[in-house]
């Protein structure tokens, strides 16, 4: 039953940052406010991939990775996916997919 929570090809950051971003967050940007927003969470995104990848190759990291790194990753993960919503709502270009 807990598997219907989750869509095919959902992670784990995608499903907590569904609960991190409120629904409607961007409704009132347009297509180049919604591309520049998500610009700066992609960096975001990014900069924290890193630095929990180079965490969790310390002994102890996953730990230290998740108690440093997963919320915030997590919440810019919904950021980006609510953008990406948004921008095809509106019928704007596409934003970049996740990265993976």
């Amino acid at each position: 039953m807990l598997a219907a929570c989750g869509s095919a090809g959902e992670t784990r950051d995608d499903r907590v940052g569904r609960f991190l971003v409120a629904p409607g967050k961007y409704t009132l940007y347009d297509c180049v406010q919604l591309a520049q927003t998500a610009k700066g969470y992609q960096e975001r995104e990014r900069e924290l991939r890193i630095a929990k990848n180079r965490a969790e190759a310390a002994p102890g990291g996953q730990f230290m990775s998740a108690l440093g790194y997963d919320a915030e990753y997590g919440q810019v993960r919904g950021n980006l996916n609510e953008l990406r919503r948004e921008a095809a709502e509106k019928k704007c270009d596409p934003l970049p997919g996740p990265a993976r």
